[in-house]
């Protein structure tokens, strides 16, 4: 099986068409970073901080995750749990009683 790439939608346009929603605008709070984001919610409610990159050329005014860029990314990351063990197998006689 061949891996499929996906498109970013890179427009409002297209973030609306997903049924992405724009929350509002706002500023990074990276010590470091500062840059200007836009908060929008994904069709499954997870916020997503979006900025424009590019100013001309072919990627002009698209939106990319904000995380991609900020110097201060690190910062914001959740901690991550221990990886959870895998139960062991059921045997057959236990699944089917």
């Amino acid at each position: 099986m061949t891996e499929q790439q996906i498109t970013w939608p890179k427009t409002r346009e297209q973030l609306t068409r997903m049924r992405w929603q724009h929350v509002n605008f706002g500023i990074c709070k990276g010590v470091n970073c500062k840059k200007r984001i836009e908060w929008w919610k994904t069709i499954d409610k997870a916020w997503m901080p979006l900025e424009k990159v590019f100013e001309t050329g072919e990627l002009a005014n698209s939106l990319f995750p904000h995380w991609q860029s900020c110097v201060d990314a690190q910062n914001f990351k959740k901690p991550t749990d221990e990886p959870k063990a895998v139960p062991a197998a059921a045997k057959q006689t236990e699944m089917f009683k």
